[in-house]
């Protein structure tokens, strides 16, 4: 009887298949087992969402809430003085400015304070 040639080429291909399976394998395992170890998931904040306008009437500066998807609280703040919005849609603040002076508006959502935005005022 004679032996039929294996094809060799196949095999090779099969192993090396094979070799990166399992490293693909290890990396993902090594990738949960870190993030697990080290905690890195439970770290993760939800952002508070707003969105404000502002409007201009002499040195007047009217800050209104347009829409809140996650918030506490929203506060004004910067060199015009501070007020407190509510944190709903149409929530309204007036605070009185100088040229140059800057607003800065922020939202607190589950203890973490996001600046939202900054508006200076031009008179």
């Amino acid at each position: 009887m004679k032996k039929s040639p294996t094809p060799t080429r196949s095999r090779a291909v099969s192993t090396v298949i094979g070799v990166i399976l399992m490293v693909a394998v290890t990396v993902v395992l090594a990738a949960a087992v870190g993030t697990y170890v080290l905690d890195l998931g439970d770290d993760v904040r939800t952002n508070p969402q707003a969105s404000v306008s502002f409007e201009e009437d002499g040195n007047d500066v009217t800050i209104q809430v347009k829409a809140v998807q996650r918030a506490d609280a929203i506060d004004v703040s910067g060199d015009c003085g501070t007020a407190p919005l509510a944190p709903e849609a149409g929530a309204r603040a007036t605070v009185t400015c100088s040229p140059g002076d800057t607003i800065v508006v922020t939202a607190t959502y589950n203890n973490h304070e996001v600046q939202l935005q900054e508006y200076e005022f031009e008179g």
